[in-house]
């Protein structure tokens, strides 16, 4: 059951490719990194909210990016809901924390009527584009792009990224304006009275003019074979749980729990997530140890950051008896909630292939090329990284154990 005939890359030279997602933040957690300038720009329920902003004032939100933006080439994206007819800077990229307007930066403004491009080049003000029509208390799709030294386009939709046009416009800008590398919102006192606005999932592709093309760089295969676990796998540890390459031929990368409850270890890529949400396929092929009847707990598949049982993104292929006592199944989960999709496989202690293919409107799964089922609720909704995870769950003293030999993941 092993896959066969599959055209081979060593996962250094492309998996890890800098031009996927390389910031994102869904505003899950507050402050998570952000600094307030002022007091009404805040991150809650889930969202980055600007209640009654001052415009008058230096009233905003920032945070590093960790990195320098490309000076020909990136993608930001985010979602925006306009509760009130006000100036204000909505997402700005700049290359320093204090007042916009006096440095390098590129921005997306709402002037009380429109949505549109702005650039700052030192104190200069450069382009001043005239702007998208749009309407309070409607949830707009905003993506901006670098498309060269000199060029920006502004694409603003309703319904998704890639949903209905409300419009688009081009501008061109300094070359001069470089390494920008933080992203702020909020107003700087520039004009009088106030805003309110509400922003949600906000992403930055560095190097790129398309969200789409750097997918097709997506594509690592990993054997788990050799002496030791790549470095490029960020391992966690809890208790006196090992992890491994066995010294057999396709025995893979054991892992084996301590018998302390919630004992576990789990490799991931660091946050690293530059898997598709609604485009990409995980095969993996792996067995999991049991004590008598019990197998749990075992998750295999994407994940958007440390495990966890709800409240992240992921997709994958579970093992759990505490919640099906006999069979695999597949689990879908956002951060409003997860999904399980029982099959009528059951367990066993064999090594098998499984697969999981996310689209925008399901993932389906299949064991050993035997289509199983397609989930179709709690789908997730960003972007997510490689995932193995097995942990203890039990009071019988027996560690437990998962083989995996085998995984390879890939943007579609």
């Amino acid at each position: 059951n092993e896959p066969t005939g599959l055209m081979y890359e060593q996962f250094g030279k492309i998996g890890l490719n800098p031009s996927t997602v390389t910031f994102e933040d869904d505003f899950s957690t507050s402050p998570n990194g952000w600094t307030s300038v002022g007091s009404t720009v805040t991150i809650s329920s889930g969202a980055l909210r600007a209640v009654s902003v001052n415009t008058a004032s230096d009233d905003r939100l920032h945070k590093g990016l960790g990195f320098t933006l490309s000076n020909s080439a990136w993608v930001c994206q985010f979602e925006v809901n306009l509760s009130t007819s006000n100036y204000t800077n909505l997402i700005a990229l700049t290359d320093r924390v204090s007042n916009m307007n006096a440095y390098d930066t590129i921005l997306c403004d709402y002037n009380g009527s429109n949505i549109k491009m702005r650039e700052y080049n030192g104190s200069t003000l450069g382009l001043d584009s005239t702007g998208i029509a749009v309407s309070t208390g409607t949830q707009y799709y905003i993506t901006l792009t670098r498309t060269g030294e000199t060029g920006l386009k502004l694409d603003v939709r309703t319904g998704s990224h890639t949903g209905t046009v409300v419009g688009s416009q081009t501008g061109t800008i300094s070359s001069g304006t470089v390494d920008l590398d933080t992203v702020q919102s909020g107003a700087y006192g520039r004009e009088s009275g106030s805003a309110s606005y509400v922003i949600d999932n906000l992403k930055i592709y560095n190097g790129v003019t398309s969200t789409t093309s750097p997918k097709v760089k997506q594509h690592f295969i990993e054997w788990f074979s050799g002496k030791q676990l790549p470095s490029y796998w960020d391992k966690t540890v809890v208790g006196s749980s090992t992890g491994a390459m066995v010294d057999e031929v396709g025995g893979g990368y054991l892992i084996t729990t301590g018998t302390v409850n919630n004992d576990l270890v789990q490799l991931d890529f660091n946050d690293i997530n530059q898997y598709a949400h609604d485009a990409s396929e995980v095969v993996a092929v792996w067995k999991g140890g049991k004590s008598g009847n019990v197998y749990e707990n075992i998750s295999v598949g994407l994940m958007s950051a440390t495990y966890a049982l709800t409240g992240v993104n992921q997709a994958g292929w579970v093992l759990d008896n505490s919640i099906s006592s006999n069979t695999y199944f597949m689990k879908s989960g956002n951060a409003s909630g997860v999904q399980y999709l029982w099959t009528s496989v059951p367990y066993d202690t064999n090594f098998h292939v499984f697969k999981s293919s996310l689209s925008a409107s399901g993932m389906t799964g299949s064991i050993d090329d035997v289509v199983t089922g397609t989930q179709t609720s709690n789908l997730p909704t960003g972007s997510m990284q490689p995932h193995i995870h097995r942990q203890y769950k039990s009071d019988d003293g027996v560690a437990r154990t998962l083989n995996i030999r085998y995984m390879e993941c890939y943007n579609t």
